[in-house]
């Protein structure tokens, strides 16, 4: 797989208490990989709001025989 730009979203979880809405300590930081016309998602990651997201990217790319250093992130 040749993936030379990487894109991704982070998305932090609310509670809502009334009218008001806090962050609850965590986040979702969504992968996205371009092919050709196509975006599609390459991995949904269940974080903590202290966790690195890109940190936490690369060490998912490592884990599943993705080469990191050789991608571009880029934060939407």
């Amino acid at each position: 797989m040749k993936i030379e730009k990487l894109f991704y979203t982070i998305e932090k979880e609310l509670q809502a208490f009334g009218d008001i809405e806090e962050t609850t300590g965590n986040k979702t930081v969504i992968v996205y990989q371009i092919d050709g016309d196509d975006l599609s998602e390459l991995v949904s990651l269940d974080l903590s709001n202290d966790d690195s997201s890109v940190e936490a990217i690369n060490d998912w790319l490592d884990e599943n025989g993705i080469n990191s250093k050789k991608l571009q992130l880029i934060l939407l």
